[in-house]
C-alpha cells in the first residue's frame, strides 16, 4: 500500500484465494489435533465474509460510479442527493504507462518480486468553471526515491527526493503539481487498502484541490474492473478520492491521450548538476522579476564540454539578454540590441570561482541597471520595493512560498507594490486573493485582499481586506523574524471557511476572531 505522502503497515495484503487456502488448512489441522476446529473455523469464515462484504461494497461504489459516468474517464459526483459540484476526469499520457512499467519492473528485479513499488503522479489540475469539470492531466512520474523504505506490505516514499524532483520539473513546467500516487500490490489485491485510506485521506484533506488520484498495480491479473487499464503484464486500477466523495475511494477510468511525458530537458539537467539545488530558487526569483519576457535554455557542445545558454527577452525593451554558463562555472553576459548589435558586460562572474556562485537573477538585474544607465533615463531602470532590495529576505519569501504552494502562488509587481496572487479553494468555491507586502515589511505583516467584493461583516476591513491579525494586541501571531507570507495563505483559508459559516448561519464561528 502507499499514499501521496507516506505509508506504514507491517502486514502484507492477502487475496481472496489466499484466505480460502489458509482457511481450509487451518480448519483441518485444528479439528484433527485440538478439537476446537469448529470455533476457529467459524471465526475465519466470519473474516472471509467481511472481506467479501468489503469487495461487494467496492463493487457497488464502482457500479454507482459507472452509472454516473459522463463519457469515458469522467465521473459525476452526487452524494446524499447533494447537487454535484465538480465532474472529475482523468487523462493520462499513453507513453507514461511504459515509463512506470519500466521503473516498477526494474525495481522488483533488484529488490524482490514481492516488494511494493511506486511513486508520485505528476501533471496539471485543470478547472473549467463553465462546465464544472475538473481534469487531472497526468503526464509525469517521480519514483519512490533512493531513501524509500519498502516491504511486502508497505512503502514509505523518500519525500525529500520527490519534493526536489517536483521543484526541478516545475522550473520548466511551472503549472504541474502532485496529483496523487501509484503503487504495486502483491497478489491480486487491486483495491486500495485500509492503510492506504488513512494516509491518502489526510493527503486529500491537505491538498488545495481537495481531490487526488490513486492507482493500484497488480501483476498478471486478468480481472477486468470498472477502472482498469492493462499494459503488458500490469493491470492498473484507478481511484478518485475527493471532498465530494466523502473522502472515500471511487473507481474512475482514465482516458489515454497522445501527450508528451514530462521530463527535465538536457540543458536544465546540466545546469542543475553544475549549480545544485539553489538553482530552483534562483530561477523562481528570475521568473518573478518585473517585465520579464520569454526565456529559453539550450545546450551547446564545445571543446571543453557542454555549455548552457540562457536567452531572455523583456516585455518593454527591444534588447535581449544572453547568458553563457561554461562547464568550469565561468559566465559570460551579452546584450543584443534591436539592430543586432552586441555588448559584452564584464564582471566578476567571468571567473570560474565566482561565476558558479553568481545567481542568474542577479545577472539579469545587473544587465538591466546598465541598460538604464546607457539610456540616461530612469524610465526603464528598476524601481524596487524595500523587499526587492533585500535579496536575502526576498529569496527566503520565494523559497518558502514555492516549497509550500509551488507555482500556484504567483509573485507580481504593480509600481512599487510587491504582492502574491493566489486562489483559495474552500468547499467547492474559489476565492482569488492578493497578499501585499507593506513598505514596513517585515515589521508589519502582509495585507490579505480579496479580489472579489466581500459581503459586509465585522471581520473585513475597507478595500476588501481580510481582518486576519490584530497588530495592536499582545496576542498578535505575526513574528517578523520567523514568519513569511506563507502563513497568510493558511489564514485566508480559515477566514473564508468562517465566511461560509457566517453566510449560512448568520454568525461568525466562536473563537475565530481576528
Amino acid at each position: 500500500m502507499a499514499s501521496a505522502t507516506s505509508i506504514s503497515n507491517p502486514l502484507p495484503e492477502i487475496g481472496l484465494s489466499d484466505v480460502t487456502d489458509v482457511l481450509v488448512g487451518i480448519s483441518i489441522f485444528t479439528v484433527l489435533f485440538f478439537g476446537v476446529g469448529a470455533a476457529i473455523m467459524f471465526a475465519l469464515i466470519e473474516q472471509l465474509n467481511t472481506h467479501e462484504k468489503s469487495l461487494a461494497l467496492m463493487a457497488r461504489i464502482a457500479t454507482r460510479a459507472a452509472g454516473n459516468a459522463n463519457g469515458s474517464g469522467t465521473i459525476v459526483t452526487n452524494r446524499d442527493g447533494i447537487k454535484p459540484q465538480r465532474q472529475f476526469q482523468v487523462v493520462i499520457a499513453k507513453e507514461l504507462l511504459s515509463v512506470i512499467h519500466q521503473y516498477v519492473t526494474n525495481f522488483l528485479r533488484v529488490h524482490g518480486q514481492d516488494q511494493e513499488a511506486g511513486g508520485m503522479l505528476v501533471g496539471e489540475y485543470l478547472w473549467d468553471e463553465a462546465t464544472g469539470t475538473a481534469t487531472f492531466k497526468i503526464q509525469g512520474f517521480i519514483d519512490a526515491g533512493p531513501a524509500a523504505e519498502f516491504s511486502e506490505g508497505s512503502i514509505l516514499y523518500d519525500v525529500r527526493h520527490q519534493s526536489r524532483a517536483l521543484r526541478e520539473l516545475q522550473l520548466e513546467h511551472p503549472q504541474v503539481g502532485n496529483l496523487g500516487c501509484i503503487h504495486r500490490h502483491p497478489g491480486s489485491l487491486d483495491v486500495c487498502s485500509g492503510g492506504d485510506a488513512v494516509t491518502d485521506r489526510e493527503a486529500v484533506r491537505q491538498s488545495d484541490t481537495k481531490a487526488l488520484v490513486f492507482a493500484i498495480i497488480t501483476l498478471n491479473n486478468p480481472r477486468q474492473g470498472p477502472s482498469s487499464l492493462f499494459h503488458e503484464d500490469f493491470k492498473i486500477d484507478f481511484y478518485l478520492m475527493a471532498e465530494e466523495t466523502g473522502f472515500n475511494y471511487v473507481p474512475i477510468k482514465p482516458v489515454l491521450a497522445d501527450l508528451p511525458v514530462l521530463e527535465i530537458s538536457p540543458a536544465l539537467n546540466a545546469l542543475l548538476n553544475q549549480r545544485g539545488a539553489d538553482l530552483a530558487y534562483d530561477l523562481a526569483v528570475l521568473r518573478q522579476l518585473p517585465d520579464m519576457g520569454k526565456s529559453m535554455l539550450h545546450l551547446v557542445k564545445e571543446a571543453a564540454g557542454f555549455s548552457v545558454w540562457m536567452h531572455i527577452g523583456f516585455k518593454n525593451a527591444p534588447e535581449t539578454l544572453h547568458i553563457k554558463i561554461q562547464p568550469d562555472g565561468s559566465t559570460q553576459l551579452m546584450v543584443k540590441d534591436g539592430h543586432g548589435g552586441k555588448n559584452i558586460l564584464s564582471g566578476s562572474w567571468e571567473k570560474p570561482e565566482t561565476g558558479r556562485h553568481t545567481w542568474l537573477s542577479h545577472l539579469v538585474l545587473v544587465a538591466r541597471e546598465r541598460l538604464a544607465e546607457s539610456r540616461h533615463t530612469t524610465g526603464y531602470g528598476p524601481h524596487f520595493s524595500g523587499l526587492l532590495q533585500d535579496k536575502q529576505r526576498l529569496v527566503a519569501e520565494v523559497r518558502a512560498m514555492q516549497e509550500r504552494y509551488g507555482n500556484r502562488a504567483i509573485l507580481r509587481r504593480r509600481g512599487d507594490d510587491l504582492y502574491w496572487e493566489y486562489t483559495v479553494r474552500e468547499s467547492g468555491r474559489s476565492f482569488p486573493i492578493e497578499i501585499h507586502y507593506p513598505d514596513t515589511y517585515p515589521n508589519n505583516p502582509p495585507e490579505i485582499i480579496s479580489v472579489e467584493s466581500l459581503p459586509p461583516t465585522h471581520h473585513s476591513l475597507p478595500g476588501n481586506k481580510l481582518c486576519w491579525v490584530d497588530v495592536y494586541s499582545g496576542q498578535c501571531p505575526w513574528n517578523p523574524s520567523r514568519d513569511t507570507a506563507v502563513i497568510c495563505v493558511n489564514a485566508a483559508q480559515r477566514w473564508f471557511a468562517c465566511l461560509l459559516v457566517y453566510l449560512t448561519k448568520g454568525s461568525w464561528p466562536e473563537g475565530a476572531e481576528c
